[in-house]
C-alpha cells in the first residue's frame, strides 16, 4: 500500500505508517545456520569461546558433548553443533547487531563448510488502539465476511503457508488478535500452531511493557539459501534483513486492513 514505509534502527527494521499506525517491532527473532558437520568444531570450540570473550560477547555458557549454549548477553543468546548454530533475539531491547557481529566470527573461527541458511523465525506485535473484543469481532468481519455470512464472530486465528514474490523463499506465518494476557504464551510458542528450535519461557516477557490489545504474527522463513566462503557475514546480514524487513512490512499490512481503518468501525461500514 502506497502509505507503508519502513526505516533501519541500527540492523533492526522497523516499519512505519504514515497513517500514524504503530509500528511493526521484532520481539523475538531466531535465525538458523546448518552446515556440513564439522569435526573441526571440537577442535575449535575452546578457541571459540576465549575470541568471545576478548569481544565482551560471552556472558555465559554451558558446554555440552556435542554443543556449547551461550549467553551473548540478555537478550541474545547462541547454540553451536558441529551441524550448525542457533542464534536467538528475545524482545524489542536485544542487539541484532551483537548476534550479527559473534556469526561473522563463528564462520571466520568455526570455517564451516556448505553453510545455508536454513530458517529466519520473527514474531511481531502491532498495538492497535481498540478493545479487545471490539478488535477481535471487528477484524473477523472484514478477514471473512463474505466467507461466512449471518454469522457473529468471537475470536480466530490464521495459518499460512506461501512463497514471498519478491525473495522466492517458502514461508509459514500465523496471526491473529491478542490480548496482554495472552501475549507471553504466544511469544513463548506455548499457544498456537509455531514451533521454534527452542521455545522461550514465557517469564520472560514480564518485564516487557506488552499491549494491551495487538495484532500478533508469528513467521517462520525457510530460505535454504547457501552463504558463500567470501563476505558471507555480510551476505548473511543481507538476508537475514531482508526477511525480517519483509515480515514488518506485511505484519503491518495486515494490522492496516484488519483492525486499522477507523472509520469502517466508527461508522459502521464494512
Amino acid at each position: 500500500m502506497d502509505d507503508i514505509r519502513g526505516r533501519w534502527v541500527g540492523r533492526r527494521w522497523v516499519s512505519t505508517c504514515l497513517a500514524g499506525y504503530s509500528p511493526a517491532v521484532p520481539w523475538s527473532e531466531t535465525v538458523v545456520l546448518a552446515w556440513r558437520p564439522n569435526l573441526a568444531f571440537f577442535e575449535r570450540r575452546s578457541d571459540f569461546l576465549r575470541e568471545l570473550e576478548k569481544a565482551h560477547t560471552l556472558a555465559a555458557f554451558r558446554w555440552r558433548e556435542d554443543s556449547i549454549d551461550i549467553r551473548l548477553g540478555a537478550r541474545e543468546t547462541l547454540t553451536v553443533t558441529p551441524r550448525g548454530a542457533v542464534f536467538g533475539l528475545v524482545g524489542v531491547s536485544a542487539r541484532r547487531e551483537v548476534a550479527a557481529a559473534v556469526a561473522g566470527l563463528t564462520l571466520r573461527l568455526l570455517r564451516p563448510e556448505a553453510v545455508i541458511l536454513d530458517q529466519v523465525l520473527v514474531q511481531e506485535l502491532v498495538p492497535v488502539d481498540i478493545a479487545y473484543a471490539e478488535a477481535r469481532r471487528f477484524s473477523a468481519m472484514r478477514l471473512l465476511r463474505d466467507l461466512m455470512p449471518g454469522v457473529v464472530y468471537t475470536d480466530w486465528s490464521v495459518l499460512l503457508d506461501g512463497v514471498s514474490s519478491d525473495f522466492g523463499a517458502p514461508f509459514q506465518v500465523e496471526f491473529g488478535v491478542v490480548n496482554d494476557d495472552e501475549v507471553p504464551s504466544r511469544l513463548a510458542r506455548l499457544a498456537g500452531h509455531m514451533h521454534g528450535p527452542d521455545a522461550v519461557p514465557d517469564d520472560v516477557w514480564a518485564d516487557e511493557n506488552l499491549p494491551a490489545c495487538a495484532l500478533f504474527a508469528d513467521w517462520r522463513w525457510l530460505p535454504r539459501r547457501s552463504v558463500g566462503a567470501e563476505d558471507s557475514e555480510a551476505e548473511l546480514v543481507s538476508l537475514w534483513d531482508k526477511l525480517v524487513g519483509e515480515a514488518g512490512r506485511i505484519t503491518l499490512s495486515l494490522s492496516e486492513e484488519l483492525v486499522g481503518v477507523r472509520e469502517d468501525l466508527e461508522g459502521g461500514v464494512l
